[in-house]
């Protein structure tokens, strides 16, 4: 069967004066997007029938009773979306974020999803490829090849999909091999030094084996500028290759095998400067700290001067801090090349999945795959010229997997049973150290917060504190000896120090889950499906550390008596070593869903579903576990966190009107999720926690228009209204921990704020992604194909803890395509431009680690342009 799929989708700015209230939801229009083919171009704009497989199996998409949207590869490809990042340029209810790194990536859709930053995380939204599961977000990052289709899954898809599918399912599918030699090559060239190299090749080997060889490779420079050191970073050096082989071993079997391989060499993340605070004078060099006390101290300092800015404050809750603001548009930044900056990952596996007719009514399907995923990503932490703390957090994953279904029929209903096991090994590592800037870090810090504390003051804390800790080095190279601070300078005992963290972890699922469907009558049917799955997770601790400086308990090192200086320094005591341990985690759910669709007539269907989905909790896979300075022993009390479920109300109308010109789908839903797994950054560590409840209701409408052979309009509008239910345990921000005190800081007492009737962070109340496309000929042998695409979003906060510094304005990002071809399709050149508006956009806001009250966050892509020539064969 034969299906249209128009250009992809997406968005533009609209006027929206308010957040609809809690139930109304969100809609989804289900399509499936892609250019006209030469043959439409020629004769009638009708949309032909859409096909997706949201329920596993072939279906109209009519039939399904499922909020699901797709896009064919060839839309993909005229809006330029060449990875799963990109894809929320086309899809409104999905929101991509990524901090520093592949290992870092979060998916959310209807505004839930898992921050990363924590191996032990797993994430709300499912991703499969070619029917197999990936275990983290990471381990689907490599570029788009020979792509059949992506379809994006809203709400809960448990019954079928399985594992961490609490919001949602983006399920990619490739082309198949064929009997027909036939293939394609895509060479593009653009800016930033951007080359990408396309292929694919298929045939027959015999006359029941046929194979299909895909490649992607590309390049591009990074495209932000360090100022400090004029190099550039967020550079791409990927590639990926995946070969098959389809066995057709009868009639009813069939065989189809699966390697694939992505590598790359990539240098990430430089993060813009959003708001420096008086503290960065701490790292970037001025006279403060020590150097208020006397100018002698100028051998403590530290890097280069602040970028420029205008004066200004933050107005976060509490307490204002005071400083500038760098210019957040002109994509630079500064930190220690000498720390190094590797992002790269190896991701790969292979499967199978074997297709047979057991009997007349009963087929069986088996998909059995092994995957690996690595990456040790290194660099330096405190994203300044400052060369204080380096390090990073690496996983070596291995998969497997396995997953017997059979489906079949009696009489005129539809059922689905089987089974699911899945098995993850991941070593987690860490590595940090202390550079050559970090005494003269911790000295300045120490002397400024005492000097400029009150209640340290009022405790007695005093400078020979400082002199005791050993962070300063007094040599009696001038005269004074210890009492001349012209003789005082860091230590060099803490470079190179540090700690080195492993955890051995693994994870094994089971699952059982059935499904069945009743077809009442020729255009009514109604759906119940259930899953009883188990999870088991263990991890095993170790982190050696020959840190000195975290090692010692510093309120017995002050000469007054007092904790004057652990209250200033505490927070950054941060290689603590553990003595060997173990933790565990296990639980199992049963969850169930149920709709009723209903085919008003050939052209229009309505439905309504009922589903729950459910996310198992987990350890905390960060090597630290909660001991205290010069303590070894490992505390385990607030190292689990709880399973996440969810709870989804919706109902939809799917349609084709005016003649078969246009499809027009929409849904409104109610959700609510229980103990939401989240995790915050504070500025020097993370807080792992489950939030009490989300909830949210919207409204999403996606369509597509052909008002005649030249002409395609499509596109998907997301009006939302979601907050948390009840999160009144959230991460405080670096203002109310200031407020707090040092004393409540170094202690860990400070109060958790409360975020209940809070949007949760990366959540929109308005998105529209848009598309329009051109087509026509301009000679006999000529057309020309012109394309347009936009995304709209409104105002949302990008961290966890929603600071207001993290607050991401309403903007438009567009692309653009314009080429011609021949009218056979074999071959085409286009121009094309991504983010035409040169829209700075925050991926994740966050407190800029060491420098409390400043602020930095990663950015999306600048202006790109290029061209692309495609040959098909």
């Amino acid at each position: 069967m034969t299906y249209y799929k128009p250009s992809g989708a997406n968005s533009r700015p609209v006027f929206y004066q308010k957040p609809i209230a809690l139930g109304i939801v969100a809609a989804a229009l289900s399509t499936t997007f892609s250019p006209m083919s030469s043959a439409q171009q020629s004769g009638s704009a009708l949309l032909e029938e859409v096909v997706v497989f949201a329920q596993k199996r072939e279906q109209s998409i009519l039939e399904v009773p499922i909020s699901v949207a797709s896009y064919g590869s060839e839309a993909l490809d005229r809006a330029q979306i060449r990875d799963l990042s990109e894809l929320q340029q086309v899809a409104p209810s999905l929101v991509f974020n990524s901090s520093t790194g592949a290992t870092q990536s979060i998916l959310t859709i209807r505004g839930i999803g898992t921050a990363g930053q924590n191996s032990g995380l797993e994430q709300s939204v499912g991703v499969f490829i070619d029917n197999v599961y990936r275990g983290r977000p990471g381990a689907a990052l490599g570029d788009f090849v020979d792509l059949e289709s992506i379809e994006v899954l809203r709400g809960p898809q448990g019954t079928l999909f399985g594992r961490n599918t609490s919001s949602g399912v983006i399920s990619v599918r490739s082309k198949k091999p064929e009997y027909e030699y036939n293939g394609h090559v895509q060479a593009s060239l653009g800016d930033y030094g951007y080359t990408q190299l396309r292929a694919g090749v298929t045939g027959p080997i015999t006359d029941t084996i046929a194979w299909r060889l895909s490649g992607t490779w590309q390049q591009r420079d990074g495209y932000m500028e360090d100022t400090f050191s004029n190099e550039d970073w967020n550079d791409r050096d990927r590639y990926t290759v995946r070969g098959q082989l389809l066995f057709d071993l009868s009639d009813d079997t069939s065989l189809r095998l699966i390697a694939d391989l992505t590598e790359t060499d990539e240098r990430c993340c430089v993060p813009e400067q959003l708001f420096d605070a008086s503290s960065a004078s701490l790292l970037v060099g001025s006279p403060t700290g020590l150097g208020a006390l006397n100018p002698a101290f100028a051998n403590f300092f530290v890097g280069e001067p602040l970028q420029a800015g205008t004066p200004g404050s933050t107005k976060p809750q509490e307490v204002t801090f005071t400083g500038t603001y760098p210019d957040a548009q002109d994509f630079t930044g500064t930190r220690t090349s000498a720390a190094g900056a590797d992002d790269s990952f190896k991701d790969g596996g292979i499967s199978a999945e074997l297709e047979t007719t057991l009997t007349d009514d009963i087929d069986m399907t088996v998909i059995g795959a092994y995957r690996f995923f690595e990456t040790n990503p290194y660099g330096d932490i405190d994203m300044r010229t400052a060369d204080i703390w380096r390090g990073g957090r690496g996983q070596d994953i291995d998969e497997i997997s396995l997953e017997v279904r059979f489906d079949g029929t009696f009489g005129d209903n539809d059922w689905t049973v089987g089974a699911y096991y899945f098995d993850q090994d991941i070593l987690a590592t860490g590595g940090f150290e202390w550079g050559p800037d970090a005494s003269a870090y911790l000295s300045q810090v120490g002397i400024a917060r005492l000097v400029g504390d009150a209640e340290i003051i009022a405790e007695g804390g005093q400078l020979a504190d400082i002199l005791a800790s050993g962070l300063v080095e007094v040599r009696d190279v001038a005269p004074g000896g210890a009492a001349n601070p012209a003789n005082w300078f860091p230590s060099s005992t803490l470079v190179g120090t540090g700690s080195q963290e492993r955890v051995d972890y693994n994870a094994t699922s089971i699952a059982i889950f059935g499904q069945i469907t009743f077809n009442l009558s020729d255009r009514m049917s109604w759906t119940v499906g259930g899953r009883y799955s188990e999870e088991e997770k263990d991890a095993t601790y170790q982190t050696t550390a020959n840190d000195p400086f975290s090692a010692r308990d510093l309120r017995q090192v002050a000469l007054s008596g007092t904790d004057g200086l652990f209250w200033a320094l505490r927070p950054l005591q941060l290689h603590l070593a553990s003595e060997p341990g173990a933790d565990s985690f296990d639980d199992d759910d049963i969850s169930f869903a149920t709709s009723v669709n209903y085919e008003l007539n050939d052209a229009i269907s309505v439905y309504a579903r009922w589903a729950q989905g459910y996310k198992a909790g987990g350890l905390n896979l960060n090597g630290t576990i909660g001991q205290q300075p010069g303590n070894p022993l490992p505390s385990y009390a607030n190292n689990e966190f709880d399973s996440e479920t969810s709870e989804s109300w919706e109902a939809g109308m799917k349609s084709f009107l005016l003649d078969n010109t246009l499809q027009l789908n929409a849904t409104v839903f109610y959700q609510t999720t229980e103990d939401f797994q989240t995790n915050s950054f504070d500025g020097a560590g993370f807080t792992l926690r489950n939030a009490g409840e989300i909830e949210g209701a919207g409204l999403e409408v996606d369509y597509v228009w052909m008002p005649n052979d030249h002409w395609t309009i499509s596109g998907g509008l997301v009006l939302q209204d979601i907050e948390y239910g009840d999160f009144r345990n959230a991460s405080s921000t670096i203002a109310q921990q200031e407020f707090a005190g040092l004393r409540a800081r170094a202690l860990g007492e400070v109060p958790d704020q409360d975020l209940t009737g809070a949007t949760p962070n990366f959540v929109s109340d308005v998105t529209w992604s848009g598309a329009v496309s051109y087509t026509t000929p301009i000679s006999n042998e000529m057309v020309l194909n012109a394309a347009a695409s936009w995304r709209y979003r409104s105002e949302f906060t990008t961290g966890q803890d929603n600071d207001p510094m993290t607050l991401q304005d309403s903007f438009t990002t567009v692309n653009a395509t314009i080429g011609v071809g021949d009218t056979d399709g074999v071959w085409e050149l286009e121009v094309w431009g991504k983010n035409l508006t040169d829209e700075t956009v925050l991926n994740i806001g966050f407190d800029t680690p060491l420098q409390t009250g400043s602020f930095s966050a990663f950015v999306e892509p600048p202006r790109m342009y290029g061209a692309t020539m495609r040959y098909n064969f």
